[in-house]
């Protein structure tokens, strides 16, 4: 009786694990890729939009395009526009960061504190 008991325990356990855990980190991994994509792409879009070289990365270009397009769709839910014109304001913002991340004052605030970090940084 107690050998069934247990087995009936694990059987419920594994099966929770199998239908609910697995999907919601599964869920969970895949939102975290789909951002990642979104803002490579509003971030990129954002970067050929500004006219000129701008010195940021791959990383901060997500960056930038993942706030851009959070911001922007936001504001764009909340003003009740379309699908279309949404994704061009998440593009608009993205593109408004980028040109604000380029400004001189920034890159000489970078270069500066690149300046005080110890050799190898």
């Amino acid at each position: 009786m107690y050998g069934e008991g247990v087995i009936i325990v694990v059987l419920i356990a594994l099966l929770l694990v199998i239908f609910v855990a697995l999907p919601v980190a599964g869920f969970a991994l895949m939102t975290l890729v789909g951002l990642a994509i979104t803002g490579l792409v509003v971030g990129g879009l954002g970067r050929l939009v500004v006219p000129g070289r701008q010195p940021m990365g791959l990383v901060a270009t997500a960056v930038v395009g993942l706030a851009g397009a959070l911001v922007g769709s936001v504001i764009g839910h909340l003003v009740g526009i379309g699908t279309i014109l949404t994704l061009l304001l998440e593009v608009g913002v993205a593109a408004a960061l980028v040109a604000g991340s380029s400004l001189p004052g920034l890159r000489r605030l970078r270069s500066t504190r690149r300046a005080n970090l110890p050799r190898g940084w």
